[in-house]
């Protein structure tokens, strides 16, 4: 039996758009990497991740 993934379609988190791009990657500190997309539509750049904020800040 076969199952299907349906992908979720990204959306710009600024002005909701769906046409997205790849726009490289983010090294982070802990050494893994992390996708980063363009909105062709408004030109904002984001990952899928969230901030955390705070953490490991003094």
């Amino acid at each position: 039996m076969t199952e299907m993934i349906k992908e979720q379609k990204l959306r710009c988190p600024k002005c909701k758009g769906e046409s997205i791009r790849l726009n490289g990657m983010i090294l982070k500190n802990d050494g893994s990497r992390v996708q980063r997309y363009q909105c062709r539509d408004c030109g904002y750049s984001f990952t899928t991740e969230k901030k955390k904020i705070g953490v490991n800040r003094p």
